[in-house]
C-alpha cells in the first residue's frame, strides 16, 4: 500500500553531507514528534489553564476558551468509535508519527542540533505565506482576511489556539486526509499515481479551506481562494519537509497574523 508523502531511506549508502544530512534528518518522523512536543505541551496546558475558573477571573474573560475545531472533530471521530479521552487528538499525533517512524525503520536518535534550525526554517516559511496574506488583506480591505477567526478571545487565547491551528488543521488535513484521500484514490480506485497525488492535494486544499467558513467567518471569494492557496501551500510544505515543519509554520503564521491584528486594534485605539 502506498502512502503520499512517505520517503523511505536509503539503504547501505554514504553518508550524506552536512546540508543534506539536515535536509534528510528534519523530515524524520521521530524528529518531527521530539520538534513538535513544545507545541502540544503548550496548546494542551495552555487550553486547561485558560478554560479554568480561577484563569478566566484572572483574565476578566467571560467565557471560557473554546477549542479548535479540527481537535473537536477527531474527538468526535474517537468517541463515535467508542474511544473516548480529552488528550486523545494529542496522543493521536504521537501514535501517527510514532509508527510512521516504526515503518520507516529509522533510527532512535535524538538530534538537538537541528531543532532551532527547524525552527527558522519554518519561520522562514511562514512569512511568505503571511505577506501574502497581507496582501489579499489590503484587496479585501480586510484586516487578516486569512486569519483564524478567533473572536475577541484576547491576546493569550488567541495565541495559544494558533497553536493548536497548527498541529491539529495539519494532523487532520494534511498527515491523515492526504493519506485517506490518496489511499482511495490509488490504491482503491487504481488512479495513476501522479494524478492521484495533485487530486488529493487538490481536495484536501479545498477542504480546508471550506473547514474555515461559519456564522463568525461567512464565506467570500476572496477568502476561500486565500484559504484554498494556503492549503496547497501547506501541503506542498508537508510533502516536501514533514509534518513537523508544516506545523510549526502553520502555527507561527497563525501567531503572526494574531499580533498584527492586535497592532492594528492597539492602532485604532
Amino acid at each position: 500500500m502506498s502512502s503520499i508523502g512517505d520517503r523511505q531511506p536509503a539503504v547501505g549508502q554514504p553518508p550524506p553531507p552536512i546540508g543534506d544530512q539536515y535536509w534528510q534528518r528534519s523530515a524524520e518522523p521521530l524528529q518531527a514528534l521530539i520538534f513538535l512536543v513544545p507545541l502540544i505541551l503548550f496548546y494542551e496546558l495552555g487550553l486547561a489553564l485558560l478554560g479554568s475558573r480561577k484563569m478566566q477571573l484572572f483574565l476578566q474573560m467571560n467565557q471560557p476558551i473554546g477549542d479548535i475545531k479540527a481537535r473537536r472533530m477527531l474527538f468526535d471521530l474517537f468517541e463515535s468509535m467508542g474511544i473516548s479521552g480529552y488528550y486523545l487528538p494529542g496522543l493521536a499525533v504521537v501514535v501517527v508519527l510514532l509508527c510512521r517512524h516504526l515503518v520507516r525503520r529509522d533510527p532512535w536518535a535524538w538530534r538537538p542540533g537541528i531543532y532551532p534550525f527547524m525552527w527558522i526554517e519554518s519561520l522562514g516559511l511562514a512569512l511568505p505565506l503571511f505577506v501574502f496574506g497581507m496582501v489579499v488583506s489590503k484587496l479585501s480591505m480586510q484586516l487578516g482576511a486569512g486569519a483564524e477567526p478567533f473572536g475577541s478571545s484576547g491576546f493569550g487565547p488567541a495565541v495559544v489556539l494558533s497553536i493548536g491551528a497548527g498541529i491539529y488543521e495539519e494532523l487532520l488535513f494534511r498527515l491523515i486526509g492526504l493519506a485517506v484521500v490518496h489511499l482511495i484514490l490509488v490504491d482503491w480506485l487504481k488512479w495513476p499515481e501522479k494524478w492521484g497525488a495533485v487530486t488529493a492535494i487538490t481536495i484536501t486544499a479545498v477542504l480546508f479551506a471550506l473547514y474555515h467558513f461559519s456564522s463568525d467567518n461567512p464565506f467570500t471569494w476572496g477568502k476561500f481562494t486565500f484559504y484554498t492557496a494556503a492549503g496547497l501551500y501547506f501541503a506542498a510544505v508537508y510533502l516536501v519537509r514533514g509534518f513537523g515543519i508544516v506545523a510549526w509554520t502553520h502555527a507561527l503564521y497563525d501567531v503572526l497574523v494574531v499580533v498584527l491584528q492586535m497592532q492594528y486594534r492597539f492602532d485604532q485605539g
